[in-house]
């Protein structure tokens, strides 16, 4: 999908209808000829020989080779002209072609554009039937056909762009990527910024909570150690009132202390009244 999407988006930077210009269209291939006229296979010294034809001149191109059967001018068939040739990564000869303003002119940019393996150029020269090899006299045309006898389709496979073009094609191509790029990484950000600002708020809330339910829990706790201290003392107090009817033999200092008066006692109080001076806990 890549590639194919790819390869049609470089061959529509090729065209260019507002300046009546297609770039690098494929003017005669390497390979086998399918013709019973001129050199039976096309080979590099042919390419040599149809650039040097060429020159620096505009080549003249026909809507099919019809008028070569009439003996009149050619000019009526003219619909454009190549220009800028050059030999492709294929080792075939490339140009451009630029479109002149006929009744054809819709019909050439639209075959480029939607059917460029339907159309395609066929070259038009001379040559000496005794030259095994075929090549070329000169270079008189290259004309629009729907088969060629040494092409195989309008556009070449391999670049045929100048290099000023491959940089600007590879320059926006990078630029729109970028571009792509930093929409869906800046919307990725958002997003994180996002989960990560509710995650906060949420966290922070349950913190609160948390501290909420700690210092409810630590009351309560206080709460219910006082209570059991409290119960635990009345126990206590109340056992040492069963259990203190006696004063131990000897100690005739310590006084008794009647219940209201022990009640008063803290308790460590009176545990040391009780235990260590062996007091006496009267009603």
């Amino acid at each position: 999908m890549a590639q194919a999407a790819l390869q049609f988006s470089f061959k529509q930077t090729r065209i260019d209808a507002e300046k009546n210009v297609i770039y690098g269209v494929k003017v005669i291939e390497l390979g086998e000829v399918k013709s019973d006229h001129g050199p039976s296979e096309v080979k590099h010294k042919h390419i040599a020989s149809f650039m040097a034809h060429a020159g620096n001149r505009a080549i003249p191109v026909h809507w099919t080779h019809d008028y070569l059967d009439e003996d009149k001018d050619r000019l009526h068939a003219k619909v454009g002209a190549l220009k800028n040739f050059r030999v492709d990564g294929d080792g075939d000869l490339a140009a451009d072609f630029h479109v002149a303003p006929t009744e054809y002119r819709d019909a050439i940019f639209w075959g480029a554009e939607t059917d460029p393996d339907n159309m395609m150029f066929s070259v038009v020269f001379s040559y000496d039937p005794k030259d095994p090899e075929g090549l070329p006299l000169d270079f008189q045309a290259a004309d629009l056909v729907e088969r060629g006898a040494a092409t195989t389709a309008l556009f070449s496979e391999t670049n045929t762009m100048t290099p000023d073009e491959i940089k600007s094609l590879v320059a926006d191509s990078v630029k729109a990527a970028i571009a792509e790029y930093q929409t869906q990484n800046k919307e990725t950000q958002d997003a994180s910024a996002a989960a990560l600002s509710a995650a906060t708020g949420e966290i922070a809330a349950l913190k609160a909570e948390l501290a909420n339910v700690s210092a409810n829990a630590e009351a309560k706790a206080k709460e219910i150690a006082a209570a059991e201290l409290t119960a635990a003392e009345a126990r206590f107090t109340a056992a040492l009132g069963k259990g203190a009817s006696f004063k131990p033999e000897g100690n005739k200092e310590i006084a008794a202390m009647s219940r209201a008066d022990f009640a008063k006692l803290s308790p460590a109080e009176q545990r040391d009244y009780i235990l260590t001076k062996r007091g006496k806990v009267q009603d």
